[in-house]
């Protein structure tokens, strides 16, 4: 609105970040503050609430690489790699994710609204 250039580089990043720490407690606790990083009602929205391990499973995060941000005419959309330790019914497993993270700027912070495997 000013005319000055705005960077959402470290507010994507942290949207990420947050979001993959956060996902591990609603996973493992089932604490659903997860919810205030996504956009209400969004695809994001309805496919974590609809996420059936919940409580189930145990989780823990290995590693987390965010590659290329890209500005679409909505939003945002980063590329991540994830691997993640997947403890269930005591049999641990190693799982790896590449996953497209959709963001968009709301009320001043950056929300999730969808996240796509490829």
């Amino acid at each position: 609105e000013t005319g000055d250039p705005v960077y959402y580089d470290k507010s994507i990043v942290g949207a990420v970040i947050a979001f993959d720490s956060q996902w591990i407690d609603y996973v493992n606790t089932g604490n659903k503050s997860v919810l205030d990083l996504l956009k209400k009602d969004s695809d994001a929205y309805k496919k974590t609430l609809a996420y059936k391990k919940v409580g189930k499973i145990k989780e823990t995060f290995k590693l987390l690489e965010i590659g290329e941000i890209r500005q679409g005419s909505s939003g945002y959309y980063v590329w991540v790699h994830e691997e993640i330790q997947i403890t269930e019914n005591g049999t641990t497993s190693n799982k790896k994710y590449n996953w497209i993270y959709c963001l968009e700027p709301i009320d001043g912070k950056m929300k999730i609204v969808n996240y796509l495997k490829f």
